[in-house]
């Protein structure tokens, strides 16, 4: 058989494969329009032990790929890397497209950047509450701002926390002062409040049944309303880990202060009415 006796790509793969070509990367034959098997140079040396001139023409003619799927082909060439699938490709494409690391000069321009801003906020935080007797200092460190507060009533405490959105889980006692992180109009702030902890060692000091929880003193022996309207008690039971467990009046279930707090809140202590006080307006004159 020759090149141009117009051997089957079946009797061209048999016949490399008897030569021990199997496991290498093979192209099934495509055939010339006139059906002869197209020549290709330069497809590789065949393994070694020589070949006749059948042989060396099938080997010169494997112009096709093998059907997919089949051990011969994969390309054992330690020289070339594995093809990857259509899914890897578009994944490592994607994360080419992604892995475009900061310069130098673009993380230094952020950070002037976030610095503008933080001193914009100080600006307009002064302007606003600069002259109110509570405050300190507002000012700017790096892209944060700083509000120092002298507080003498924990009410008003709360009302500068909620006004500069900070949460009561992210507050902590810090010595003789209370912080907590918040932000405005878009920056961070650091809102520190001077005199907190020993306010509320005065308010656990008066209460009944005292829990201190973040920034706040519960009193348990007092029922709570939430935000809707609802009243909580406490009875006496805790969870595991020592967070007082209350519920609605009225109802059974129990639910984790932190909880309440957390979805219900703020509660507000109900005082007892005090003796002698009209309890409708027709009671009396107050």
């Amino acid at each position: 058989m020759n090149s141009e006796s117009g051997g089957t790509p079946e009797q061209v793969l048999s016949l490399w494969e008897g030569l021990g070509g199997g496991a290498r990367q093979v192209r099934l034959v495509r055939r010339r329009s006139d059906g002869a098997v197209g020549d290709r140079q330069g497809f590789g040396t065949p393994p070694e032990g020589g070949r006749g001139g059948d042989e060396a023409a099938a080997v010169g003619a494997t112009d096709a790929l093998l059907p997919p799927d089949t051990d011969t082909d994969r390309d054992t060439d330690t020289n070339r890397p594995p093809a990857l699938s259509a899914a890897d490709a578009a994944l490592a494409d994607g994360m080419r497209r992604r892995a475009v690391l900061p310069t130098l000069e673009d993380v230094a321009v952020h950070w002037d950047r976030a610095c503008l801003r933080a001193g914009r906020a100080v600006s307009a935080l002064n302007a606003a509450y600069g002259q109110h007797p509570s405050v300190v200092a507002v000012v700017a460190d790096g892209d944060l701002v700083v509000v120092v507060l002298r507080v003498v009533d924990l009410r008003a405490w709360y009302v500068w926390r909620s006004a500069l959105h900070v949460r009561p889980e992210e507050v902590a006692l810090c010595g003789e002062s209370c912080v907590g992180t918040g932000v405005h109009d878009g920056v961070a702030v650091r809102l520190m409040g001077l005199c907190v902890p020993a306010l509320l060692e005065s308010q656990a000091a008066s209460a009944a049944e005292p829990y201190r929880l973040w920034d706040q003193v519960y009193d348990l022996a007092l029922p709570h309303l939430d935000n809707q309207g609802h009243e909580w008690r406490y009875h006496g039971t805790r969870a595991p880990d020592g967070i007082p467990l209350l519920s609605v009046t009225g109802r059974d279930e129990r639910c984790r202060l932190t909880n309440v707090v957390g979805q219900m809140g703020p509660l507000v202590p109900v005082f007892p009415m005090p003796l002698g006080m009209p309890t409708q307006a027709g009671d009396g004159a107050l």
